[in-house]
């Protein structure tokens, strides 16, 4: 779960239904102005049949833009719902018609020519188109917004998803490879802590034999008092020399515990060493026109994973140009040169400090966090 994507998750589910939301809003507005210009296009037609008095021009202009509705690729395909008021500059409504009854005509009779000046009247008068468009939800051409805008949101989450399964995994690998290296050296300590033991065990063994061998002399022993007094000295001479020799013994083990604890110490150490080394020239194979200071790089190893990613992003750009990053301020670095170097945030609480050099190159002095601030500008202020 350490490098589970959790946060595109919640973007992936949550962005394609508010851009699909967004997308009709703003679809709208742009459709509304264009298909009032398209229906101002098509509410005359054929001008001819209306100047004849063939046709009332309140016919024509609900025919035509019921046929221009029809035959619109787009409504077809999104069904948006249009609400269209045609009026003359006078305020007459022409469209929608509801059912009034031409004055200029008699009951039974078609009388073309006054229809033809009642067409010929509303025309000179000029037109007031207003249209409202309105996109429903679950039509063809809206589910195939939404549908793309999912499979992109997956897409987006694949990818991810992939990248930190790929990292964890070599994760898992580096981990089992050092795993294995401690287990093989606290076999080989196990070995010399037996041989040590059963060393300690030898010279209690000897102890005992001369002590018995001791009481056994005394026993035997037919000489004087001062002879045995003697021979007890030299055996107590012996004694102390064994125990001693067990001192010896002990304290050699002690020094080989210490030892064990110091190489296990440089091997942590030794690891981190080769961390500092490795990252070092990687960032000189990758960043040809940048030099990070060995202050910057032991900062930037001592982030976390995130904070080590948003500060390369500022690396990558100071290497590529450097013009394009965001400077919060200056700061005057070194006692004698008061050379300016320059500050960029990054994450929530990150700094980095840089400094352009004579040769048109950057060189990155300290990357480090708020907490490390007050340390940092004193090793800025005494380069």
């Amino acid at each position: 779960m350490k490098y589970f994507p959790l946060k595109t998750v919640l973007l992936c589910l949550m962005l394609p239904p508010l851009l699909y939301a967004v997308m009709l809003s703003q679809f709208e507005k742009y459709l509304t102005p264009v298909y009032q210009q398209k229906i101002e296009n098509h509410i005359i037609g054929d001008s001819e049949s209306l100047l004849n008095g063939t046709v009332r021009l309140r016919d024509a202009v609900g025919n035509n833009i019921h046929s221009f509705l029809a035959n619109d690729p787009f409504v077809k395909w999104f069904g948006p719902d249009f609400d269209i008021m045609v009026s003359t500059r006078a305020g007459e409504v022409l469209y929608p018609s509801f059912g009034e009854i031409d004055p200029y005509m008699a009951e039974d009779e078609w009388d073309s020519i006054k229809v033809a000046h009642q067409n010929y009247s509303i025309m000179s008068q000029g037109f007031t188109v207003k249209v409202i468009t309105r996109l429903k939800h679950g039509t063809l051409g809206t589910n195939l917004v939404l549908t793309l805008l999912v499979m992109i949101s997956l897409a987006v989450f694949l990818l991810v998803y992939r990248k930190g399964s790929a990292k964890a995994l070599k994760d898992d690998r580096e981990t089992g490879r050092r795993i294995t290296e401690l287990e093989e050296d606290r076999k080989s300590y196990e070995q010399i802590f037996k041989g040590l033991e059963k060393e300690k065990r030898n010279l209690f063994e000897n102890i005992k034999f001369l002590r018995h061998a001791n009481e056994e002399d005394k026993k035997k022993a037919s000489i004087t008092e001062e002879d045995m007094f003697e021979e007890i000295v030299a055996l107590e001479q012996k004694l102390q020399e064994n125990v001693k020799h067990q001192q010896e013994k002990e304290k050699e083990i002690d020094e080989l515990k210490e030892k064990l604890k110091k190489n296990e110490r440089r091997k942590g150490n030794g690891s981190k060493r080769k961390s500092f080394d490795f990252s070092g020239k990687r960032f000189a194979a990758v960043y040809k026109n940048l030099d990070m200071n060995r202050r910057a790089l032991t900062g930037f190893l001592e982030l976390s994973d995130d904070m080590q990613i948003k500060a390369e992003e500022i690396i990558h750009q100071l290497d590529a140009d450097p013009a394009k990053v965001i400077v919060k301020r200056k700061v005057f670095a070194g006692k004698k040169s008061r050379s300016p170097s320059l500050e960029v945030l990054f994450g929530y609480n990150g700094r980095l400090y840089f400094r352009k050099t004579d040769n048109n190159r950057c060189e990155v002095l300290v990357v480090g966090t708020k907490n490390s601030q007050t340390k940092d500008m004193e090793y800025l202020h005494n380069l």
